[in-house]
């Protein structure tokens, strides 16, 4: 026990503070009040012995201050003091003491009177604690959220809390004193009864679910928890009921059913691969459509034998750990991209979202997206955006060499009637190589879609049986090839073009087969739906015909798959090919307003599929005119525009030496000015269609207001938008393409001005 003492005199407190010590407590001794209020300072003492007459504080004052602070409600008080009268014992206990000792005393009485303290301080403490604990349950009972109703033996109310007042409507006042039967639906009353029968034999009855009866007549669910009363004997006298308002727990367990409903059919619509998962890497349950997605058995998943995170890439566990710590903290995380295993070892790639489930978020949900299709079309986009940048560096570096190369065939064939013949040998092998040269420019422009079409409504089986033939010889005899036609439909493009991109096909397929093989080609009607389109940049709905080349050679990696319309790509040994042939095919089925998509695997062969669009027009058996043999020097008039000067002085040597009168312009400019000047007819205008300012086509249109029967023949060396539409020459122009010779260009303008 730890103890007060103050008392003046040094003897009696020491003598006092020995006794104290004899008895085995603690002792903290001041000689005045006022050191020993200034210790005290609210310490816990159980005992406080205090001599009444002080030097400076007496001892009244420091009963006072003690009983003053909250501390000092469990503090026996002993006075001690030399006057023994009743005033002085009334003053001590008014002030706050316990007990009382008359000066002088005997030791042994100055023990008891402790020991008796002693008692004091324990009832004291007990005594504290009850009133402490019944403000507490006082408190508790106030603002506990259940309601909390007493009642005697035999019904009657005699507590009602603040909840039970919320619960029921009634008021504290209004219920306390009356029956409990007030809160009792009739129908529920022999149900209660039953629980206050096991209430009256002492026993403790856990939540029950019942209905109460409110005061406006109306019912609630509750919860209920009775507890029998028991007096000191242990005998019981009443009861004290918890009662729990469940309507918004039923309401919100409805709620939960048909969100659970909700969730579930999203579940199982299995519109979305859908798991769940715990933050240990289990997959407690998944959708049919993410077990087809990660192709693992349902038996597989329930057996623990597929988990998130041993199904995730290594590389790619460190983006779940950041989004697990970011559910932690927010219960949902960014959606991600991911990988996932599948059973057989392949990868998948997949957009992944997550939430958490409240309050721990160590479980939840997560949304998988399949990424496949969309990372395919992703890399066709590259792969087209990647073609278009080369075509367009090709197509403009052919435009730039047809001029130069137009040059060298013209001066070349002009220079071969003027040279010995021995020079001639040397002319003639620089005419050859320009035109080997033309013939790359010319795979160049129909790889980047500026060679100019010609088309017409032709029959791809029709077309393929007439190559049938020169493809077998083609091929050799160590390959097989088959030939199947089926479909009527009919496609719009140029035959030669078409040709072009058979013949490379097959000499493709056949490069793949060094040692022999088994070569097929079919056509077929197709239609090209939504789930197609999809999946494939750049195509649309509707009717097409279908030409498929298959080998059963090589086969091909993905990156030579990859790579494989690039102009100047190739996998054959060096000088065994250009590497444009199948750049060629691309660019020609593409200007055409065709697909190309290429199927390969290694030692299994090679497929081409070519798709054309059908046409509903009818195929034209017309056959075209021949130009006859021209026999006399003409004597028509050439307006002649060019902006290339050196090109420009060859056509015009050309067209003097063979009796035409010409007209030289370098623009649209110089060409209407000789328009105005000239008074006689200009028969025919040959102008370059790409030039400065004013194009070929508007400078025709001009000089056609004026000349109306005036003949124009356009020239260039790749398609221009002025007289052509996506690369297809508008039918009532007339068009040379560069490079071309002086004979070719001599046959097309006296055909031009021969026809009526």
């Amino acid at each position: 026990m730890n103890v007060l003492l103050v008392e003046d005199e040094k003897d009696t407190r020491e003598l006092e503070q020995t006794l104290i010590r004899s008895l085995g407590h603690n002792v903290d001794a001041y000689g005045t009040g006022g050191t020993a209020r200034a210790a005290y300072n609210g310490q816990v003492y159980d005992l406080a012995v205090i001599d009444l007459m002080l030097p400076d504080i007496d001892g009244l004052e420091l009963c006072r201050v003690i009983r003053g602070h909250p501390n000092g409600v469990k503090t026996a008080i002993l006075i001690c003091s030399a006057r023994g009268d009743k005033q002085a014992l009334e003053q001590g206990l008014r002030a706050g003491a316990d007990d009382f000792l008359a000066k002088p005393f005997d030791p042994d009485d100055f023990l008891s009177r402790v020991r008796v303290s002693q008692e004091h301080a324990l009832r004291r403490a007990e005594r504290q604690f009850a009133i402490e604990a019944l403000q507490q349950l006082k408190s508790t009972t106030d603002n506990s959220l259940d309601a909390i109703i007493s009642k005697d033996l035999d019904g009657t109310i005699i507590a009602w809390n603040p909840a039970a007042e919320r619960l029921y409507g009634y008021l504290a006042a209004d219920a306390i004193g009356r029956h409990i039967s007030i809160i009792i639906p009739d129908d529920r009353r022999h149900e209660v009864e039953s629980f206050f029968q096991q209430m009256r034999r002492g026993e403790y009855l856990h939540p029950v679910e019942t209905e109460g009866l409110r005061k406006d007549g109306s019912r609630v669910q509750v919860s209920l928890t009775i507890l029998p009363l028991k007096d000191g004997t242990g005998k019981v006298v009443g009861g004290t009921i918890s009662g729990r308002d469940l309507s918004q727990q039923k309401a919100m367990e409805a709620a939960l059913v048909q969100s659970e409903k909700r969730f579930a059919r999203i579940l199982d619509s299995n519109l979305i691969p859908m798991l769940y998962w715990t933050i240990d890497g289990t997959i407690s349950d998944a959708n049919d459509a993410f077990l087809q997605l990660i192709q693992y058995s349902r038996e597989e998943l329930n057996s623990g034998a597929v988990r998130w995170n041993t199904i995730t890439p290594p590389e790619y566990l460190v983006h779940d750990e950041r989004s697990i710590e970011q559910i932690r903290q927010t219960g949902i995380c960014d959606p991600f991209e991911k990988e996932y295993i599948r059973k057989n070892g392949t990868r998948i790639p997949v957009l992944i979202g997550a939430v958490g489930f409240e309050p721990d978020r160590d479980k939840g949900v997560a949304f998988v997206v399949d990424l496949s299709s969309r990372k395919a079309l992703e890399e066709q986009l590259r792969q087209a955006q990647k073609m278009e940048a080369i075509g367009r560096l090709a197509g403009g570096i052919a435009h730039d060499f047809n001029n130069l190369l137009t040059l060298i065939l013209g001066r070349s064939e002009r220079l071969l009637s003027r040279v010995n013949p021995e020079a001639a040998r040397d002319v003639k092998l620089i005419r050859s190589t320009a035109e080997r040269a033309a013939g790359l420019t010319r795979q160049l422009l129909q790889f980047s879609r500026q060679q100019v079409l010609q088309p017409k409504v032709i029959g791809l089986a029709a077309l393929l049986s007439e190559m049938a033939e020169m493809l077998r010889r083609m091929i050799g005899e160590d390959i097989e090839l088959s030939i199947r036609t089926s479909g009527s439909r009919s496609i719009y493009a140029d035959p030669s073009q078409v040709q072009q991109v058979i013949l490379n096909l097959v000499v493709n397929a056949r490069d793949a087969m060094p040692n022999g093989g088994k070569l097929l080609i079919e056509t077929a009607d197709v239609d090209l739906g939504g789930d197609y389109v999809r999946t494939h940049i750049g195509v649309a709905a509707g009717a097409y015909v279908m030409i498929a080349v298959a080998d059963s050679g090589e086969g091909m990696t993905p990156e030579v798959k990859q790579r494989l319309f690039e102009p100047f790509f190739t996998t054959k040994e060096q000088g065994k090919g250009t590497g444009l042939g199948l750049s060629t095919v691309y660019g020609i089925v593409r200007q055409s307003g065709g697909n190309i998509w290429v199927y390969s695997e290694l030692g299994i062969g090679t497929t081409f599929k070519v798709y054309f669009p059908a046409t509903q027009s009818t195929i034209s058996n017309a056959t075209p005119t021949v130009a006859p043999t021209q026999t006399i020097l003409p004597s028509e008039t050439i307006l002649v525009v060019e902006d290339e000067r050196e090109i420009g002085e060859l056509i015009k040597d050309v067209l003097c030496e063979h009796g035409y009168r010409v007209l030289m312009a370098t623009n649209a400019e110089e060409a209407l000015q000789l328009d105005h000047e000239e008074e006689k007819e200009i028969h025919l205008l040959l102008t370059d269609v790409v030039m400065p300012r004013i194009n070929g086509k508007r400078l025709a249109e001009k000089m056609k207001k004026r000349r109306p029967q005036i003949k124009v023949l356009f020239m260039s060396g790749y398609t221009a938008e002025a007289i052509v539409h996506q690369g297809v020459l508008d039918p009532e122009i007339n068009f040379i393409e560069k490079p071309f010779s002086p004979k070719t260009l001599l046959e097309k303008i006296h055909q031009l001005l021969t026809d009526g």
